[in-house]
């Protein structure tokens, strides 16, 4: 069964250290990873905001097209509309959120 398991919390509440647990035998993505640069040094850039929610979505499309059986999601979720377009990408693609 294909899965999809979204982590929601507040900054430092230790989603990332939760999802990368659950993710042992899947993938693990968030919005931050964008911010890491290509010597694995994390710099936050507020204004990039918008394209590292972008790159998340677009990271977990393209692992759901080649039918990942498991990818876990960790980001803020304040709000529950922020977890839409990855729910209507389960919907999509067949996989149990």
């Amino acid at each position: 069964m294909k899965q999809i398991i979204l982590v929601r919390g507040l900054p430092g509440s230790g989603k990332s250290t939760l999802a990368k647990t659950l993710a042992t035998s899947g993938y693990h993505f968030e919005a931050d990873m964008f911010f890491i640069n290509k010597g694995g040094v994390y710099k936050f850039e507020p204004e990039l905001i918008e394209n590292a929610h972008d790159w998340c979505r677009n990271q977990v499309q393209q692992s759901m097209a080649i039918n990942l059986n498991l990818i876990v999601v960790s980001n803020t979720f304040t709000m529950e509309w922020e977890m839409m377009p990855y729910i209507s990408l389960a919907k999509q693609y067949g996989y149990m959120v």
